[in-house]
């Protein structure tokens, strides 16, 4: 009898909701099923990457690694709603679903930790775990910082013009303050060294990760219509070279065991 793939399951049934929400968007000049659905997607996420991550490193790694990024990257957002710090004062309302203590959507750390569970492998395959120093690792978790705050290059323009997030700042850089993205790389950079610092010694089978790119590709799908209707010309560039890039990196390792960044 035929295993079935949960994260397979899960992919499809959320590239089907995005999909719909993007000829929705284009044709009604609606985002209300996908904001309303953020929570639906969310779960469908969660579920992807939980599968993914025990498939890869079992189930004690799985709830370390997810543990440590949920968490990390909610107390990183409550401390700049409270003290402006990394990211600036800001608030995000409620149309990313329900609040955790009223201040960050519950929705959002899963959303970040897709993207960084889909660059992880994207960005450095590692053969020979066990002889890695730790220099390469900074670097591993040093560049999937970077890559994350490229894609937010993207996506925190469109965050602001739909109303999901409010900010005190100027906007100074492609639509959002430069603090922003700087908190985005210092949070991707923090929560990546950990998970970096308990995987490297677990030589993965990384192709296993391509229903995350897909999850994470269709999902950008979805915000760069948004910034294409908002008129947002330098984040939908970005975002099509970074849908692209993902696309490229993952077709890569999909036919090769190992590469170098």
């Amino acid at each position: 009898m035929t295993k079935v793939n949960i994260a397979s399951v899960t992919t499809a049934f959320a590239v089907m909701l995005l999909l719909t929400s993007i000829v929705l968007r284009i044709t009604n000049g609606t985002a209300e099923l996908f904001f309303q659905s953020a929570t639906l997607v969310a779960i469908l996420v969660l579920i992807s990457l939980l599968a993914t991550w025990r498939d890869l490193f079992g189930t004690k790694n799985m709830l370390f690694l997810f543990l440590v990024s949920y968490v990390l990257i909610t107390l990183f957002l409550m401390l700049g709603t409270y003290y402006g710090w990394p990211f600036g004062y800001f608030q995000y309302t409620d149309l990313l679903g329900y609040k955790l203590m009223g201040i960050v959507p519950w929705t959002l750390p899963i959303f970040w930790t897709l993207a960084i569970a889909t660059l992880l492998p994207l960005i450095r395959n590692l053969t020979t775990p066990r002889q890695d120093t730790k220099e390469h690792l900074f670097t591993w978790a040093f560049d999937v910082a970077i890559a994350t705050t490229i894609l937010f290059l993207f996506i925190e323009p469109v965050l602001l013009a739909t109303g999901i997030k409010l900010q005190a700042q100027t906007s100074n850089l492609i639509g959002a303050s430069v603090q922003s993205y700087l908190g985005i790389f210092i949070t991707t950079f923090v929560v990546t060294a950990l998970l970096v610092g308990r995987i490297y010694t677990t030589p993965p089978v990384w192709k296993s990760t391509r229903y995350l790119t897909i999850f994470t590709i269709f999902i950008l799908g979805y915000v760069l219509t948004l910034a294409i209707l908002f008129k947002l010309t330098l984040a939908s560039l970005i975002g099509i070279i970074c849908i692209l890039w993902l696309a490229w990196r993952q077709m890569r390792l999909e036919t090769k065991t190992s590469y170098a960044y």
